[in-house]
């Protein structure tokens, strides 16, 4: 498939890249239920979305299409490790504070 529109998908395996954020009772295939290692329920991966939306929606991990939320595959690993390096940094600083 084909398109003259700057920006359009030019074949089908660019779609590939695309993935429902979000599992819903009509899609249970989503990239929620298919790394269940890293956010053990729906819920811990939908908090972490809505906590780091901004990061996410800026990085291009996260992108809404038609009204539903999907992952852009080739750029969420380097958001989601950026989301976790600043939370990583946030809980230590809270924690030496506490400690000080």
């Amino acid at each position: 498939m084909h398109s003259n529109q700057p920006g359009a998908a030019t074949d089908v395996s660019a779609a590939a890249d695309y993935v429902h954020a979000f599992a819903t009772p009509s899609n249970p295939d989503s990239w929620s239920s298919r790394n269940r290692h890293l956010f053990r329920s729906e819920t811990s991966f939908r908090w972490f979305t809505r906590m780091h939306r901004a990061e996410l929606i800026e990085s291009g991990a996260l992108q809404l299409i038609a009204g539903r939320w999907f992952i852009y595959v080739p750029k969420w690993p380097e958001a989601l490790a950026a989301c976790a390096r600043k939370d990583a940094v946030r809980t230590l600083a809270a924690q030496q504070s506490m400690a000080a």
